[in-house]
C-alpha cells in the first residue's frame, strides 16, 4: 500500500507498524467486495499480530469471496498525535481506508486494561463512541474475544458482542449484515437479525435475553496458517502459532479460560503437522509455537514435536510450547524440545504449598515440579521461568514464604548441571467471572504491597530473579473484571485524562484511574469485596450453559481443600457445558500411520557456497529499520527454499552478513552475503527471492557467487 501519510510517518517511532504490505497479507480490491470488515486489536501492531484469534478470523473472512477483511491496531501515542494533527482517520493497513468507511469494525477485547485503547480506536476512526449515538452510515461495531465474557463495563460501546468461538459466527454475522445492506434496512433491523445468531449479545437489550456461548464442534489448526502473514517488523511473539487444543478440563478454580473455553477439543495430529509444514514453508518462520491452555495434555504431543523436529531438521526450526503443567513434562517432550534451547523454559506451579494447590485444584505435587525441573536442566536449559500468584483464597504468609523456599530448591537442582537462572514471576490473583472464585474478595492495594515485601525478603539469593506485577494494575483489573455498566463513565473519564496502554508498565498511571473513579463516585473497595452467593452478578446473563451450582460446589470444595478430578480422563464432573445437545469433548487419537518418525537428515561438513547479492530499498520499504530488514531478507530466502548454512551451537542462525544500515526514511542500495550448502542457479534464485519479498519496495537486482570452500574439518 502506498501509505496515506507518506513522509509524515518519519516523525513517529517504528513507522513500519503503519504501512501494511506484509508478505501473505490479503489485498482485495475495495470496490469488488460486497461487505467490508476491519478487524482491530486494541494494542500495538507487534502485540496484535501475535494474536491467534485475530489471524483465524482474518483468514476465514478473506477466504469468503464476497468479503474483504482488513486490519488495524491501536496506534502509539506519537502516531495518535500525528493522526489528530493531520486530521486523518485511523485506517486499514491493506486498503488505507478510514475505519468509518467499513461496514463492520470488529474489535478484540483481550483483557480489562485495553479498554481505553478501544476508545482510542473508535475516536481516531471517527466513529461515535456510544452505540446509541450511531446512525445509518456508521459501521457496526462488534466485539469479541477472551475478554468478552464480562463486557458490561464497556458494553455500551458495542452494537453487538460475540460470546465464544468466532469461526462460524463471523460468516453468519456477515450474511445477516449483507442481507440487510442489500435490502436497505436500518440499524435496528440489522441488530434484530443478529439477535437470532447463537452467541451474539446485543448490549442495548441488557439482561432481557440470556446468551449461550458459541462453541465450534472441532478446531482446524490450518485456518490461520493457510495464508500466514509475515510481519515486516519483529513481534512480541515472533513465530507461527498453531492451536493444538482448545479448552481445558483440569478445572483450576482461578482460571477463567479453563472454564469458559470448555469443552476440550483437540486437533487431529496429522492436521497439526500438515498445517505447520505449510506455514513454515510458505512463511519462512524460524519458530513454531504449539498453543493450548495445557499443551502437555494434548494426547499426541510427543509425536507431533518429534515429527516437526525431524521434518525441518535442516532448517533449524525452533519448537516452543507455552507455560506447561509440571506433571505433563514427560522425558519425551523435554528431549524433543531440547534441540532448540531458545530462551527459557516456563512452568506454572501457581502455588508453592500442597494445601494451596488443592484449594486451586492445580492437580500436581512438588515432586512433579522438581522432577520436571531436573529433566529440563539435564537436557541443557539454563533458564527457567516460574509463575506464581499471591492473594489466592485462604492464602497465609507461610504460603508466600514457601515460594522462596521452593524457588531456592529449584536453583540448587539447576546448579548440579549448569550456572542456572531462575526467574520467579508473581502476579496478584484477580477473581474472574465464570469461575468458582467469582464470589471471592480480592486483596486491596495495601495488602498486595505487604505480601510483595514478604516475597522480596525470601527471594534474595543470587541466581533468583523476582518479577512482580504492578499492584495498581492488578487492582484496576480487579475492579473492571468484577464490575458492570456503572464503570463506563470511569473509562471515558480516564481516557479523557490521557490513559492509554494501561497494560504496559511504562504507560500505566494509577493516579489517573483514582481520579476517574473518584469523579464517578465509584468505590474500589466495594468492587473488590466478597460477593454473596444469592447476589446477581453483572455477567450472570452471559454464558448460561456453565452451571452456577457447579461453580458454587467447586468453591465449597476449595474452602475444604478438596480436589476435583479431570473429567476428560475420569468422567463428567457436572459443569453443565456438555449437557445435550451441547458439544462433547474431543480427544485426538494417536494414529501411527500419520506419525511416522522420520530419520533426521542433518547435513554436516561438505562444501560451502558463498553468494553476495545487491538489493534496493525504496517506496514504503524506507520505513523499515535495519534489523527488521535483515529479518525480512532472511525469511524471504527461507521461503525461496535456498539451502542455507547455519551457525553452530544451540541457537542456530543462517550464516548471513549485510552491508551498513540504510537510515530509516531513506532509499538506497546495499548488499547481503549468505552461505549455502549447495550450488544454486543464480537467475532462478533471484526470481524466487523477489517473489518471496513483501510488496513494499524491496528488490534483489544483482547476484554473484564468491569462491567456495570445504568446511568438513571445521564442521
Amino acid at each position: 500500500m502506498a501509505n496515506m501519510l507518506g513522509d509524515l510517518l518519519l516523525s513517529v517511532r517504528r513507522p513500519a507498524r503503519y504501512i501494511g504490505g506484509e508478505f501473505g497479507a490479503y489485498a482485495k480490491p475495495w470496490n469488488k467486495a460486497r461487505l467490508r470488515w476491519c478487524l482491530t486489536f486494541p494494542d500495538l501492531y507487534e502485540i496484535g499480530m501475535s494474536n491467534l484469534g485475530m489471524a483465524i478470523l482474518y483468514s476465514i473472512l478473506n477466504e469468503t469471496d464476497w468479503i474483504l477483511a482488513d486490519r488495524a491496531f491501536a496506534p502509539a501515542r506519537d502516531m495518535e498525535r500525528l493522526l489528530i494533527s493531520a486530521d486523518k482517520s485511523l485506517y486499514g493497513l491493506e486498503s488505507g481506508r478510514p475505519l468509518h468507511e467499513f461496514d463492520i469494525v470488529g474489535i478484540s477485547i483481550p483483557h480489562e486494561l485495553t479498554y481505553t485503547n478501544i476508545l482510542s480506536i473508535l475516536k481516531l476512526g471517527k466513529i461515535p463512541l456510544l452505540a446509541r449515538e450511531r446512525r445509518t452510515g456508521d459501521p457496526l461495531v462488534i466485539g469479541g474475544g477472551c475478554g468478552a465474557f464480562n463486557p458490561e463495563p464497556i458494553a455500551e460501546l458495542f452494537d453487538a458482542i460475540l460470546i465464544g468461538d468466532g469461526e462460524e459466527a463471523v460468516v453468519e454475522i456477515s450474511e445477516a449484515v449483507l442481507a440487510a445492506k442489500d435490502s436497505n434496512k436500518g440499524r435496528r433491523e440489522v441488530l434484530e437479525a443478529l439477535s437470532a445468531i447463537e452467541g451474539v449479545y446485543l448490549p442495548h437489550e441488557g439482561k432481557a435475553r440470556k446468551v449461550k456461548k458459541r462453541t465450534v464442534k472441532s478446531i482446524d489448526p490450518s485456518t490461520a496458517l493457510r495464508h500466514p502473514i509475515v510481519p515486516n517488523i519483529s513481534l512480541v511473539h515472533d513465530r507461527i502459532a498453531v492451536e493444538i487444543q482448545r479448552g481445558c478440563t483440569r478445572g483450576c478454580r482461578f482460571c477463567q479460560a479453563g472454564m469458559v473455553y470448555r469443552p476440550t477439543r483437540q486437533a487431529k495430529p496429522n492436521e497439526v503437522v500438515k498445517a505447520i509444514c505449510t506455514a513454515i514453508s510458505s512463511g519462512g518462520f524460524e519458530e513454531c509455537a504449539l498453543l493450548s491452555l495445557s499443551a502437555g495434555d494434548y494426547t499426541p504431543i510427543d509425536s507431533v514435536i518429534y515429527n516437526i523436529d525431524n521434518k525441518f531438521r535442516d532448517m533449524w526450526v525452533h519448537i516452543s510450547i507455552p507455560s506447561v503443567r509440571v506433571e505433563a513434562m514427560s522425558e519425551e517432550v523435554v528431549r524433543s524440545l531440547s534441540r532448540s534451547l531458545k530462551g527459557g523454559f516456563t512452568l506454572a506451579p501457581e502455588a508453592a504449598t500442597p494445601y494451596l494447590r488443592k484449594v486451586i485444584n492445580k492437580g500436581n505435587t512438588e515432586e512433579d515440579l522438581l522432577a520436571s525441573v531436573e529433566r529440563i536442566f539435564e537436557a541443557g536449559w539454563r533458564r527457567i521461568k516460574l509463575y506464581f500468584m499471591i492473594g489466592l483464597p485462604s492464602e497465609k504468609d507461610e504460603d508466600i514464604e514457601a515460594i522462596g523456599v521452593l524457588s531456592r530448591h529449584i536453583l540448587e537442582i539447576g546448579r548440579r548441571f549448569c550456572r542456572p537462572e531462575v526467574v520467579v514471576n508473581v502476579s496478584t490473583f484477580v477473581p474472574k467471572p465464570h469461575t468458582p472464585f467469582q464470589w471471592e474478595a480480592m486483596i486491596n492495594m495495601e495488602e498486595i504491597v505487604r505480601r510483595r515485601r514478604i516475597l522480596q525478603n525470601v527471594i534474595n539469593k543470587k541466581g533468583l530473579i523476582l518479577k512482580m506485577h504492578d499492584p495498581g494494575m492488578s487492582v484496576i483489573e480487579g475492579v473492571f473484571a468484577r464490575g458492570g455498566r456503572e464503570l463506563l463513565p470511569v473509562v471515558l473519564k480516564a481516557h479523557e485524562m490521557g490513559a492509554r496502554f494501561d497494560g504496559w508498565d511504562d504507560e500505566f498511571d494509577l493516579e489517573i484511574w483514582r481520579r476517574a473513579l473518584e469523579a464517578s463516585d465509584i468505590s474500589i473497595e466495594r468492587h473488590l469485596n466478597k460477593r454473596k452467593e444469592e447476589e446477581e452478578l453483572p455477567w450472570d446473563h452471559l454464558f448460561v450453559d456453565l452451571d452456577r451450582k457447579f461453580l458454587l460446589m467447586e468453591r465449597d470444595k476449595a474452602m475444604r481443600g478438596e480436589e476435583t478430578h479431570d473429567c476428560l480422563r475420569m468422567g463428567c464432573v457436572g459443569c453443565g457445558v456438555c449437557r445435550p445437545p451441547s458439544i462433547k469433548p474431543i480427544c485426538a487419537d494417536l494414529d501411527q500411520k500419520d506419525h511416522v518418525r522420520e530419520a533426521g537428515t542433518e547435513k554436516r561438513g561438505g562444501k560451502v557456497f558463498r553468494y553476495r547479492f545487491a538489493f534496493k530499498k525504496s517506496g514504503d520499504a524506507r520505513f523499515i529499520g535495519h534489523l527488521d530488514l535483515i529479518n525480512i531478507l532472511k525469511r524471504a530466502m527461507r521461503r525461496a527454499g535456498l539451502p542455507l548454512r547455519f551457525t553452530e551451537g544451540f541457537n542456530k542462525r543462517p550464516r548471513i552478513s549485510i552491508s551498513d544500515p540504510i537510515a530509516v526514511g531513506e532509499e538506497g542500495t546495499g548488499w547481503i552475503e549468505i552461505e549455502l550448502t549447495a550450488e544454486v542457479d543464480v537467475g532462478t534464485a533471484i526470481e524466487d527471492i523477489n517473489r518471496s519479498l513483501p510488496p513494499i519496495g524491496l528488490k534483489i537486482y544483482r547476484w554473484h557467487e564468491k569462491e567456495g570452500s570445504d568446511v568438513s574439518r571445521r564442521s
